[in-house]
């Protein structure tokens, strides 16, 4: 099995994300591509941490089906990575790769699509 450098990593992303948006907050549409073009290759489809990149990670990438990062946090990993958050160094910064309102309508595409909302302890009591 080889392993993937985050150099490499960086590359391929950098190669995927050639393609200029024109989007707005909230557009789920946009949010869907941007994410297919820049982080489906390490967080899957569907947002499960099992993209094709993955297997070769030493540090498994974000599965969003089973947690939902509070908005800013999630801002903050996309755009200065996530050895800023003390979270995966693999996990590159896309600061100067999509613009802000890109990295929103990304964020944004991962919490309302793939993320499942944390369930209230009350709420599974109650089955």
């Amino acid at each position: 099995m080889t392993s993937i450098t985050a150099k490499q990593l960086l590359a391929a992303s950098l190669l995927l994300s050639l393609t200029a948006f024109a989007d707005e907050p909230g557009d789920t549409a946009k949010g869907k591509s941007i994410f297919q073009q820049n982080c489906m290759i390490c967080h899957g489809p569907k947002g499960r941490g099992d993209g094709p990149a993955a297997a070769g990670l030493a540090t498994k990438p974000a599965n969003y089906s089973q947690r939902n990062s509070p908005e800013d946090k999630q801002i903050r990993v996309v755009t200065h990575g996530g050895a800023s958050e003390k979270l995966s160094p693999i996990m590159p910064a896309w600061d100067e790769t999509l613009s802000p309102q890109q990295i929103r309508v990304v964020g944004s595409y991962v919490r309302t699509a793939l993320s499942t909302p944390d369930v209230a302890p009350e709420a599974t009591a109650q089955k």
